[in-house]
């Protein structure tokens, strides 16, 4: 079993490495990356437990999309989604509280220095940070 919790971590890692630099340079996720990470949560738990993780992990992103007019899009909606298959509920919900407070840290400084309050901040880096420091503090910080 710890051989597949290993190969289930570094493929997660990888995959968040890929959706962090492909939405930096391209603004997008590709559905593929959302696939593979889903699949990943695959890996030693049952089908429905990861899609109703993915479900309730995704969906407040959805209803956020929704009221914001589509400033968050939907490839970051399915990578929530998608890290929710493999962190679980508890797991998604701190990758959610870590990501959104750095991108709020973030954003503030950015509005701070550039002095405009209309910034566009790719979403998946700190998304990739909060899943990789969700998945470390689930799995080995006794959470």
């Amino acid at each position: 079993m710890e051989v597949l919790n290993i190969l289930k971590e570094t493929l997660f890692f990888v995959a968040l490495i890929f959706a962090t630099i492909w939405d930096m340079r391209e603004r997008e996720i590709p559905d593929i990356l959302n696939v593979c990470i889903f699949a990943i949560g695959l890996f030693g738990v049952h089908p429905i437990y990861a899609f109703v993780c993915a479900l309730v992990t995704g969906l407040p992103y959805l209803i956020a999309s929704l009221l914001s007019g589509g400033r968050i899009g939907g490839g970051d909606i399915k990578l929530m989604a998608a890290c929710g298959a493999v962190l679980g509920i508890r797991g998604g919900f701190l990758q959610s509280i870590i990501a959104l407070t750095l991108v709020a840290c973030y954003g503030i400084a950015e509005m701070i220095l550039k002095k405009d309050t209309k910034v566009s901040i790719p979403l998946a880096p700190f998304l990739g940070t909060g899943g990789f420091l969700s998945f470390i503090i689930m799995n080995y910080g006794g959470i």
